[in-house]
């Protein structure tokens, strides 16, 4: 114990002495490490950390997909739901849920409740205890309206009544059959909070604005019909029993859609069921970037290790007469490593201190810049999780960078070091190799991080300057809605042209239209479809998403009607539900009707008897986001399909977001209880659609930068000591006739050489994980030469500045005085 101790004070002494160079490598290790505690605390709350739901680690989502569909995968159909809990053993108990909204009148305000229609299982899979009792669709006179609250909503609108239970509330809800609200009991109140899980593309999910964070407000029962097979509207989540594993599940759900497919050929013909685990399904493609961003910072840590690692050795050369005499008298190698070790400990766990400073203040600036749509991110902190993953880095850098200089030091003989010392030199060839081999790792590890920004970046400058198929220009978006239910059906429509006429009378407005569906934004009803004339089954029928557009939207959007006209007035006369004609996008028409005009031709929708007729084709719009495909596209006329929320497009001749106070009050004057939300220009909305690509991209060129800013100063450092130790041998180069230019040529050797080095060992490294870089790069391929030439010739400028300023400071030793103080 009074080794150690004289030990750390030795070391103490040495670092106090080694001034500037000190705080140097302490700062230059706190980055690293506060770069890894930073990103290892989001992975954590993303990879590791439980999810919100009791026993998350057994939830599965189960979906259904079909190739021939064109999409990642389909809702549920009730019928094959219903085969599936029946047939299934893989699971304690599955469950089906879709979204809805209804509205609560009454009391001092109106509110919109955000919730799920569910299968009477999902309180079950999920574990969620109740006050009250379930759904029971078995019970006959259970057959009414029910609903279940969440525990939010009944703190915050109830007052945590406890009466509350079996009350009856009135709820406007969507109902064809009749206008009014639709009393609903109350049966069951939930005593934890519940938060939404993954939902698929829904109608109203265009205008809800909800993430996985946010907790259900209610429940609302959905009874299977066991006769609907065709068309699928739920998602599917299940409890894996005890013991069996992901694979079995797979097995047996291969097995149940193959038997399903042979049984209902006409609805069930290719349709398969993918197991995904419930945080796979959550994380997405966000699983792949927090792997990436893992890496980059592990490759900032050691370009940092590699940096005071240098500096070590270049202390431990300044000391190895020091260390040959202590050997000499006597002193073990295992306390001179120790020595070394020690001074190593008193870098790191100081950088340790200060990197955990760093990774909290990173994760209070970089919590506005997660995007909403990255899950789990939010709750990132720093916990004792993360304090212990920093002490372990702090431990593994003191060890990685205390460990080279100690042997390279301790393994020197005495002898060796005297006659070294006799000719008036300390840099042996040994450590010279070994300072090229550390610089040499030093920027290869930069020129790999490097690369990989500047792919990042073109990529994401190739993604805004990519044309969405509109104009994103003085446009505003905000979705507008009635109370459900307040009016006959049709009456949505009547609403929405009062506010589109009374917005078009505002002097700064151009045009206004409304759509179900606003680009960039998730969710929109998904229809099958067939070609007149050509025979097909239900299950072979492509899907397109079908979107909601009053007269002028094209107008509005600046989208171009490539062949045939927009609706009008004409096209919206007829029941609801009826289309007698449809507007259809390029991509959809050269797929079935390539070469020819798609304009009066006839497609039969699944839910219609008779065929529409296609009255025109419009430019293709990039709806699912900048980096996505354009794909099938069906335009529906308002009129003949109400919505009870939709989204209003203002087009105006200048920034329309001052103008919104005046908007929002003539809208209120036509319905005092309209509801008005998401209000967002459309540049915003593109902006947030990119919110992932710019995150990571972000994040990455920081981790960039730092990494070539320590190899400029490792390289600097490395020369300028050089400089330093070989100060006689200048001298005596200088006294015999060296030019200025041979000396400078000399010590730049010394730097870039193993800096050339090290590109070429980073260019190979590039190319070994190219392929894992081309999953995340949009418009630009993972060989792009005019970037690896612009990253490598700035690497090698770097290299160049960083090895000429000390170098050119050679130039200027007296020979008198490096001789004479020899």
């Amino acid at each position: 114990m009074r080794g150690f101790s004289s030990d750390i004070r030795y070391a103490l002494r040495a670092l106090r002495r080694g001034g500037i160079s000190t705080v140097v490598a302490v700062l230059s290790l706190a980055v690293g490490v506060g770069a890894n505690a930073a990103i290892f605390s989001i992975s954590y709350a993303m990879l590791v950390h439980p999810l919100p739901y009791a026993g998350a680690d057994r939830l599965v989502m189960l979906r259904s997909m079909n190739p021939s569909h064109g999409v990642s995968w389909t809702a549920v159909a009730p019928a094959n739901l219903l085969d599936w809990q029946a047939q299934a053993k893989s699971f304690e108990a599955i469950a089906g849920y879709g979204w809805q909204s209804v509205d609560l009148t009454g009391g001092d305000r109106s509110e919109r409740l955000r919730g799920l229609r569910i299968t009477p299982e999902f309180f079950k899979v999920l574990g969620v205890r109740l006050m009250g009792e379930t759904f029971n669709p078995s019970d006959p006179q259970r057959r009414r309206p029910e609903i279940i609250i969440g525990r939010a909503l009944w703190q915050r609108r109830f007052g945590s009544d406890a009466k509350l239970l079996g009350r009856v509330l009135d709820v406007n809800i969507v109902n064809l059959s009749r206008v009014g609200p639709t009393p609903a009991f109350v049966v069951g109140i939930a005593l934890s909070d519940v938060h939404f899980l993954p939902l698929s593309g829904d109608s109203d999910l265009a205008v809800s604005g909800i993430g996985i964070g946010d907790s259900v407000d209610f429940w609302r029962s959905e009874f299977l019909d066991p006769a609907k097979r065709d068309i699928g509207d739920l998602d599917a989540i299940a409890r894996l029993r005890p013991g069996v594993s992901l694979e079995q599940a797979q097995a047996e759900m291969d097995t149940i859609s193959g038997n399903l497919a042979v049984a209902h050929p006409e609805t069930n013909n290719g349709l398969s069921v993918r197991v995904v685990p419930l945080r796979d399904q959550m994380l997405g493609g966000s699983r792949r970037v927090l792997l990436l961003l893992f890496a980059c910072t592990g490759l900032v840590l050691l370009v940092a290790c590699g940096n005071v690692a240098n500096l070590l050795l270049a202390r431990a050369t300044t000391r190895q007469k020091e260390v040959a005499i202590r050997v000499a008298l006597g002193a073990a190698r295992l306390r001179i490593l120790r020595q070394f070790l020690a001074e190593s400990a008193l870098i790191a766990l100081p950088a340790g201190a200060i990197g955990i400073g760093l990774a909290y203040g990173s994760l209070v600036l970089l919590r506005p810049l997660i995007p909403a749509d990255v899950p789990l991110a939010q709750d990132a902190t720093v916990d004792h999780t993360v304090l212990l993953f920093t002490l372990i880095v702090a431990s593994l850098t003191a060890l990685i960078t205390g460990i080279i200089p100690a042997f390279r030091v301790s393994s020197t003989e005495p002898g060796d070091v005297m006659k070294l010392e006799a000719r008036g030199s300390t840099a042996g060839r040994g450590r010279q190799r070994l300072v090229a081999i550390l610089v040499a790792s030093e920027v290869s590890m930069t020129l790999v991080l490097l690369i990989a920004t500047g792919l990042m970046v073109k990529s994401a400058n190739r993604l805004w300057h990519i044309d969405p198929g509109f104009d994103t220009q003085n446009l505003l978006t905000m979705t507008i809605s009635l109370p459900s239910n307040k009016f006959e059906w049709r009456h949505n429509v009547v609403f929405s042209r009062q506010v589109i006429r009374s917005l078009e009378a505002m002097p700064e407005v151009r045009d206004v239209a409304v759509v179900e569906g606003v680009p960039m934004h998730a969710g929109v009803f998904h229809g099958s479809f067939s070609i007149e004339g050509k025979p097909d089954t239900p299950a072979d029928r492509p899907l397109a998403p079908m979107r909601v557009v009053s007269p002028g939207y094209f107008r509005v959007m600046k989208i171009p009607i490539l062949s045939g006209r927009d609706y009008d007035e004409h096209d919206e006369v007829g029941e609801v539900g009826s289309l007698p004609s449809v507007i259809v996008s390029r991509t959809l028409a050269e797929r079935f009707w390539p070469g020819q005009d798609a304009v009066g031709k006839r497609v039969q929708m699944s839910w219609n008897k008779k065929p529409s007729m296609i009255i025109g084709v419009v430019g293709d719009v990039l709806y699912a986001g900048l980096d996505a495909e354009a794909g099938n596209e069906i335009y529906l006329p308002e009129g003949l399909y109400p919505q009870s929320a939709i989204t209003l497009l203002v087009r105006a001749g200048r920034d329309p977001l001052p103008l919104y106070p005046d908007m929002h009050r003539r809208i209120v004057e036509i319905d005092k209880d309209a509801f008005v939300f998401d209000v967002k220009p459309m540049t915003q909305l593109i902006a947030e659609s990119l919110g992932p690509r710019r995150f990571s991209t972000i994040l990455l060129s920081t981790f960039a930068v730092v990494a070539l800013i320590l190899s400029l100063a490792g390289i600097y450092a490395v020369i300028a000591h050089s400089v330093a130790q070989r100060t006689v041998e200048i001298g005596i180069r200088i006294a015999m006739g060296a030019s200025p230019a041979s000396i400078t040529g000399l010590m730049l050797r010394y730097g870039l050489v193993p800096a050339i080095c090290g590109m070429a060992i980073g260019w190979s490294c590039a190319i070994a994980i190219a392929r894992f870089f081309s999953a995340m790069l949009f418009g630009v391929g993972p060989f792009d030469l005019p970037t690896w030439i612009v990253v490598s010739g700035s690497m090698l400028a770097v290299a160049c500045i960083a090895s000429y300023l000390p170098a050119r400071r050679a130039c200027s030793v007296d020979p008198t005085t490096a001789l004479r103080a020899e």
